[in-house]
């Protein structure tokens, strides 16, 4: 296997943007326990427990549109040492795969630790349920949709590092729109939220992969 091949990239893709989302995941477990404490003080400042992986996956949308939007960094910097655009295009895609994936794991198991914990001390009403309006797959439609919210961020950030200010803000508005179509298709039934939000997918990769086949980096 090369030094500089896809895998490579993903990998060192993948542990770089971890780093950062260790921190990310401490600042929301952190905000997740302060509101705990609200809600079991005798101030009942709040009265109504929230779940961790709905409040981390509000969170997260955010966090990945915006490591999305500074990826094309990495691109400058493995194409000058040698990688080609479609290894990088690859790795890049599998590192946030990875990344995505990763952030719902740790967000399931911390949201399993939360009800075990706190079914024992207190007995307090929990809103938005693990599992709620998709079952089972709603942490599967979590997972692709902070995906989708990294591609969105990846695209505006190539389009404005290869094509400039003016036309960067039609990626804008494309983004804007991709993201109330996910919103939606999240409210559909299952095999159509399924379908539409793998189609989109689909749709953002296919324009990054055009936009990067050939594109100039500037060094």
């Amino acid at each position: 296997m090369r030094p500089t091949s896809f895998s490579k990239v993903a990998i060192d893709m993948y542990t770089e943007q971890m780093k950062w989302t260790l921190w990310f995941m401490v600042f929301i477990l952190v905000a997740q326990i302060a509101h705990i404490i609200l809600v079991i003080s005798p101030l009942n400042i709040e009265s109504t427990l929230r779940n961790f992986l709905p409040f981390l996956y509000g969170s997260a949308k955010i966090y990945m549109l915006i490591i999305g939007i500074f990826s094309y960094g990495f691109l400058t910097f493995y194409v000058t040492q040698g990688v080609t655009r479609r290894d990088y295009f690859i790795g890049s895609s599998l590192a946030a795969i990875g990344l995505s994936i990763t952030i719902i794991i740790i967000g399931v198991i911390l949201t399993g630790l939360q009800f075990m914990i706190l079914d024992r001390i207190i007995d307090y009403p929990m809103t938005s349920p693990l599992f709620d309006n998709h079952g089972f797959l709603q942490p599967v439609y979590y997972n692709m949709n902070i995906f989708i919210f990294y591609l969105i961020g990846y695209l505006i950030g190539i389009g404005y590092y290869r094509f400039g200010w003016i036309i960067g803000f039609a990626f804008v508005a494309f983004a804007i729109l991709s993201i109330i179509l996910t919103e939606t298709l999240l409210k559909s039934q299952p095999a159509i939220a399924f379908t539409g939000l793998l189609a989109l997918t689909a749709t953002i990769l296919i324009f990054i992969r055009q936009i990067t086949k050939r594109m100039a980096v500037k060094v």
